[in-house]
């Protein structure tokens, strides 16, 4: 597969369990960060899925008729934005980390 295909089926399994449960960001994060090839496109990776997590949400809330509601609240609804976006970016940027092959100076 290509890194990508990988990228978008890491998007996909963490949008399905996200669905269920908060958890699904962190898994989702993990998901696209494993599959992407350096950190750069791991943290873009991570901060797309997280913007597209929180419009899914969104939308959900707009077809129950609740986003009007929501949006009155607007400290909870700016926090639910900054902690989707945060949790996945940082999970993504962790993969990373971890992957990387250590060099050592002589």
């Amino acid at each position: 597969m290509r890194n990508w295909t990988k990228v978008l089926v890491g998007f996909a399994i963490g949008l399905i369990i996200s669905y269920f449960h908060w958890v699904g960001l962190i898994v989702g994060g993990l998901a696209v960060g494993i599959a992407s090839r350096n950190l750069r496109t791991a943290l873009a990776a991570g901060l797309t899925f997280g913007i597209m997590v929180w419009l899914a949400f969104i939308t959900m809330l707009s077809v129950n008729g609740m986003a009007g509601k929501f949006f009155a609240m607007s400290p909870l609804s700016y926090l639910s934005l900054l902690l989707a976006v945060v949790a996945t970016t940082i999970s993504a940027s962790i993969t990373n980390f971890f992957s990387r092959p250590v060099s050592s100076k002589t």
